[in-house]
């Protein structure tokens, strides 16, 4: 055998496919994973439109608050404007984000930001945690506090 196969039913019907066995389930294994990586893109191409078709720049927001929870264990980082408006600060691909955790360290409550943002909020969804995203921001000086 040239590779060490991992155990897990997931991992057989992989190799199972690449081997290219001639079985009763050879088929159906194939199905089940063109099905999969099939909605993989599907899913992929539906978040980049979202994330492309609803951004919009040169929002203002000043910070109020800011905040942490965890779901499904991973930590989502929020903050709060003014206008009791919700955001999350979150990877995106697509805007090529990565570094959330140092841009939600870099904001600060209080401050006034020109801010790049995506998405809707959409409160009769609350399993999902529909927020608007920010993606980037930059500051404005307090002396000019508008909304």
């Amino acid at each position: 055998m040239l590779f060490n196969i991992p155990t897990g039913t997931a991992a057989r019907i992989i190799h199972s496919i690449l081997r290219n066995r001639n079985n009763k389930y050879t088929d159906l294994n194939k199905t089940i994973l063109a099905t999969t990586m099939t909605t993989m893109v599907a899913t992929g191409v539906i978040h980049g439109a979202y994330s492309l078709l609803t951004r919009r720049d040169n929002q203002i927001i000043q910070i109020k608050q800011k905040y942490k929870y965890v779901i499904g264990g991973r930590t989502v980082l929020c903050v709060v404007d003014m206008s009791n408006r919700h955001y999350k600060i979150a990877v995106n691909f697509w805007h090529c984000k990565f570094a959330i955790q140092e841009h939600y360290m870099s904001l600060m409550e209080g401050q006034t930001y020109h801010a790049t943002i995506y998405g809707w909020r959409i409160p009769w969804l609350p399993a999902f945690a529909l927020f608007p995203n920010i993606l980037f921001t930059h500051p404005i000086s307090n002396t000019h506090n508008a909304h």
